[in-house]
């Protein structure tokens, strides 16, 4: 009886030091797993803000040319103005050879 109670004493202690290392085993792959979880969060968190940052600049970078492009047409539409405002007459006939020729073109192609 006392080798059986003895052999089951040994058996315990191996059942329980074989659950400590799974223990172990499982909380040494959680930590790594948990690493590893936080390497591919901050991995993603840089490329969402490098692709925020390009996003960004791209839209800066539009802007200043909308905003180039309507001082260039401001800037013509006043020069057009100022010469018509100046010499109307040359205006009315520019505006007169320019209908004759599209006139012309039109009635050629026909």
């Amino acid at each position: 009886m006392a080798e059986t109670t003895a052999k089951l004493e040994t058996g315990k202690s191996r059942v329980q030091d074989a659950s400590e290392r799974a223990q172990d085993y499982l909380d040494r792959a959680s930590q790594t797993a948990s690493s590893g979880m936080d390497k591919v969060a901050d991995t993603a968190r840089r490329s969402v803000d490098t692709a925020a940052e390009s996003a960004k600049a791209g839209l800066d970078w539009a802007s200043d040319k909308a905003s180039a492009l309507r001082d260039r047409n401001a800037a013509l539409m006043d020069a057009v103005t100022d010469s018509v405002t100046a010499r109307p007459m040359v205006a009315i006939g520019i505006a007169a050879a320019i209908g004759y020729v599209l006139g012309r073109i039109m009635h050629s192609s026909d």
